[in-house]
């Protein structure tokens, strides 16, 4: 070990400040901008991409649990989708987002095989909430899935762990 490397253990890193970010869904004016910045960013195409009214409209009332992140990874995928097109639509969104949809949207793009898929991947996870009394680790470990991967399911489909408590 270097006194280079004792000398920043000894005196850490002090804290200037804190910055405290409210999600997405409470900065809903934000969304499309940063949208369309991530879209120009990831873009693969070298027109200007546009976003169709109705995806607009999904995009600001979509609650966005993983925030700024979440939103990226969507737009990455938007962008990888939107090569030679004039405009990106509802239809361009990743397949898990088919059952996520906010109010008053609808996904035209949605197969009765991704609907089925997501039926049955929500009750399996519900009955292992059930089964596990509304332990997350409990029902991950009987899904053989990570903690954060059941969570994240249990945010999409809207339910909460204490409708599983006893």
């Amino acid at each position: 070990m270097t006194a280079r490397s004792t000398n920043a253990r000894r005196l850490g890193r002090p804290r200037v400040v804190t910055v405290e970010i409210p999600p997405l869904r409470q900065r809903r004016d934000d969304i499309l901008a940063l949208a369309e910045k991530f879209l120009v960013e990831d873009s693969e195409s070298t027109l200007p991409v546009r976003i169709s009214d109705e995806l607009a409209r999904w995009l600001v009332e979509f609650d966005w649990p993983g925030n700024v992140r979440e939103l990226r990874n969507v737009c990455r995928y938007l962008g990888t989708r939107a090569w030679g097109k004039p405009e990106i639509t509802i239809a361009d969104l990743p397949p898990t987002y088919g059952g996520r949809v906010g109010p008053g949207a609808a996904i035209a793009s949605v197969t009765s095989f991704e609907r089925e898929k997501w039926e049955f991947q929500r009750a399996q996870i519900l009955r292992a909430m059930q089964e596990s009394r509304g332990s997350i680790i409990d029902a991950a470990s009987l899904l053989g899935m990570s903690r954060n991967q059941v969570s994240r399911r249990l945010r999409e489909y809207g339910v909460t762990r204490e409708e599983f408590r006893v």
